[in-house]
């Protein structure tokens, strides 16, 4: 049987009274992080929303269109072999709208966790709103941001804040403020 002791001021603050939470792989990783020196992600980023998704899809040919790439096409070695193409005629209204080169895209509806690094592949596409994108504020640390992101602390810290009685979802809000460990090879991982 697993058990924790744990303080009441923690479900205050989590504003949870079930065991499990407090007893997950994700809860558990956050508790080590923050243990540590650390910082919360939007103090690490630029930009850090789910808003500049395009909702109105008038779908077209590559040549007449944008690419809007999906975290499955993400995923993938090619994201342009896959995605769909939306008329350029929708109008981009502004730069949050397009993917930027090492741009971090995370999952935040359905397959929680999967994260993508944007490359130069995948600069200039959009996407619907169900991807939170985000980029860091300081040089070579998007890398670092992103490993940590993809890894075992990082992904369980992600999954541990979806929500959703049908389809899992994550606020954008909760994942601002995930915690990311100070670490003395940022830039080395990045």
């Amino acid at each position: 049987m697993k058990y924790k002791l744990i303080k009441s001021r923690s479900i205050y603050d989590q504003q949870k009274m079930k065991a499990g939470y407090f007893l997950s792989e994700g809860a558990l990783s956050e508790e080590k992080i923050k243990s540590m020196p650390h910082e919360i992600l939007i103090d690490t980023v630029d930009y850090c929303s789910n808003i500049g998704g395009i909702n109105k899809r008038i779908y077209v040919d590559a040549k007449n269109g944008i690419p809007m790439v999906s975290m499955t096409d993400m995923v993938s070695n090619n994201p342009l072999k896959t995605c769909k193409y939306v008329s350029k005629t929708i109008g981009v209204s502004t730069l949050k709208h397009l993917f930027k080169n090492q741009m971090i895209v995370a999952s935040v509806v359905g397959a929680i966790g999967e994260i993508s690094f944007v490359n130069k592949i995948s600069e200039g596409c959009i996407t619907g709103n169900n991807i939170i994108k985000f980029i860091s504020n300081r040089d070579k640390f998007n890398g670092y941001l992103y490993a940590y992101l993809c890894s075992k602390y990082g992904n369980q810290i992600i999954k541990k804040l979806s929500g959703g009685a049908v389809q899992s979802y994550v606020d954008p809000e909760l994942f601002k403020v995930i915690p990311v460990p100070k670490l003395n090879i940022q830039e080395r991982a990045h």
